[in-house]
């Protein structure tokens, strides 16, 4: 399937131009910025720092991650379509993709718990500490994909 995939006219297209690899590769480090960044800043706001930032306007930031999130699938599957049968049996991508699917999960979780929560939080002048753990393991998985994301680049086989 690997093989296949990378035999792909649009596959081939992305490996063989200069430029469709770089904006591939500029659309998924875009993506990725804002993703890491919009969920560092709420997971640090969850935890007691920029308390001017009311709780309940994290959910509008935490949406466009989603959109990010769509975007880094695009270009990310692109890039991996140019070079599946090593992407695919690279260990280092593979641990990066796990991380990819715990971190979405943390985010799910994160927006949730301020769409139910943050009002009360905010009233309340505290957050809970359940909701204190979900955004340090939301940043620890975050800085783990950002960890995984160089190793793929640095160390991977390709």
């Amino acid at each position: 399937m690997f093989n296949w995939l990378e035999s792909t006219s649009y596959a081939e297209w992305i490996q063989i131009s200069l430029w469709d690899w770089a904006i591939m590769l500029t659309l998924h480090a875009i993506g990725t910025a804002t993703i890491v960044g919009i969920n560092f800043v709420a997971g640090l706001r969850l935890v007691g720092f920029f308390r001017s930032i009311p709780c309940t306007s994290l959910n509008q930031f935490i949406k466009i991650t989603w959109f990010a999130l769509a975007l880094n699938f695009v270009s990310g599957f692109s890039l991996f379509m140019s070079n599946a049968s090593n992407y695919g049996t690279e260990l280092w991508f593979l641990m990066k993709m796990g991380f990819v699917i715990l971190a979405s999960v943390a985010t799910w979780q994160v927006q949730k718990a301020v769409k139910q929560d943050g009002a009360a939080w905010d009233s309340a002048g505290a957050v809970s500490a359940t909701a204190i753990r979900l955004a340090i393991s939301s940043l620890a998985l975050y800085s783990a994909l950002v960890i995984m994301s160089r190793l793929v680049a640095y160390l991977g086989r390709y």
